[in-house]
C-alpha cells in the first residue's frame, strides 16, 4: 500500500517548457514552444491528471496534434547465476489536443485517467523496479521528430486527503423485519396503552417514575446524559484519528486484463481457472451518488 499522504512532494504541481527549432539544409525556422503543467504529481488509480499548458508554433511547419500518455517502465532484476537485466514499457492510457498552423498558438487542455494498475516502487521488492511517466508531446507534420516532455508520477493506492470531494449521502440501512419506526405513536397520551394490564398501574396519586436521583429520567430533548448514581457514563464515541469521511473505494480489474497462470506441467486434467487478473483500488467518484 502506497499511501500519497505520506509523500512530502505529492501535492507538488509539474512543470515545464520545452523548446525545438526546425533545420531544413542551411535555413532554420523559429522556435516551436511547449509549456506543460500538471495539477499535482501523485495520483490514484481512477483520478484524471490535469494538463493544462500552451503550445506556439513559429516554424514554417504545421503541428498536427499534442498528446498525452501515461507510460509504465518496469525494470527486471535477476542476480544469480549472473546478474542480468531487463526493460519494459507500456503505454496506459492516452489522450490527444488540438494542433496548430505556422505562426499559430493554442491552448492545453486534456485530462487523462489512472486505470486500474499497481502502486509504484513495489516496496519490499527488490528484483522489480516500477515506475509511471507523463509523455507530452507535440507531433510536427512531415519528417521531424516530435517535440516530447516527460514528468515522473507516483501512483498510490490511498489518495489525497487535501482533495477529497465531498463524501456522498448513502442511502439508510434497511429496517429489521417486523420493525416499525412508527411506534411508539407520535401522540404521548397514548403510550404506554391505556388499559387495565398497562405498566406502570395508572394511579394519578402516585407520580412515575417515582422521585429520586433519576427522576430526570428519560431526559428531556437535548439534555445531556446523567448516569445514574454509582453508575459509569459509556466513553462517547468519536471518529479514529485522521479519518476522512471517505467512501471505500471500489476495485477494478487490471488494465492489462488477465493473464495465464498455467504451469508447464499442468494438462487437460488440470482443474480450475488458469487465468488470472489482478484487482487494484480504484476511486472512481463520478460513480458515487451526490448528495
Amino acid at each position: 500500500m502506497v499511501d500519497l499522504n505520506q509523500e512530502p512532494n505529492a501535492l507538488a504541481p509539474l512543470m515545464g517548457q520545452q523548446s525545438k527549432t526546425l533545420c531544413c539544409l542551411c535555413c532554420a525556422s523559429g522556435p516551436i514552444e511547449l509549456q506543460v503543467q500538471a495539477d499535482r504529481s501523485a495520483y490514484c488509480p481512477g483520478e484524471p491528471i490535469i494538463i493544462r499548458g500552451s503550445l506556439e508554433n513559429n516554424s514554417s511547419s504545421k503541428i498536427t496534434k499534442v498528446t498525452a500518455k501515461l507510460k509504465q517502465d518496469v525494470v527486471y532484476h535477476a542476480h544469480h547465476p549472473i546478474h542480468k537485466t531487463r526493460h519494459d514499457s507500456k503505454t496506459l492510457g492516452e489522450v490527444e489536443g488540438e494542433g496548430c498552423d505556422q505562426g499559430g498558438s493554442v491552448q492545453l487542455n486534456m485530462n487523462l485517467p489512472v486505470p486500474a494498475i499497481p502502486p509504484s516502487n513495489l516496496r519490499s521488492c527488490n528484483i522489480i523496479d516500477l515506475t509511471y511517466i507523463l509523455n507530452v508531446s507535440a507531433h510536427i507534420k512531415g519528417a521531424h521528430s516530435s517535440l516530447d516532455m516527460k514528468f515522473p508520477i507516483l501512483v498510490g493506492s490511498i489518495p489525497l486527503r487535501s482533495i477529497y470531494p465531498t463524501a456522498p449521502a448513502f442511502p439508510p440501512p434497511p429496517l429489521a423485519p417486523g420493525f416499525d419506526p412508527a411506534y411508539p405513536p407520535s401522540n404521548p397520551g397514548a403510550y404506554p396503552p391505556p388499559n387495565p394490564g398497562a405498566y406502570p398501574p395508572l394511579n394519578p396519586s402516585v407520580p412515575y417514575p417515582p422521585p429520586g436521583p433519576d427522576a430526570a429520567y428519560p431526559p428531556a430533548p437535548g439534555a445531556p446524559y446523567t448516569p445514574p448514581a454509582g453508575g459509569v457514563a459509556p466513553p462517547p464515541i468519536m471518529p479514529a484519528a485522521g479519518t476522512p469521511n471517505l467512501p471505500p473505494p471500489s476495485y477494478m480489474q487490471s488494465v492489462f486484463g488477465a493473464s495465464s497462470i498455467k504451469d508447464d506441467d499442468d494438462n487437460e486434467h488440470t482443474r480450475g481457472t488458469l487465468d488470472y487478473a489482478p484487482k487494484y483500488t480504484y476511486y472512481d467518484w463520478n460513480q458515487h451518488p451526490t448528495i
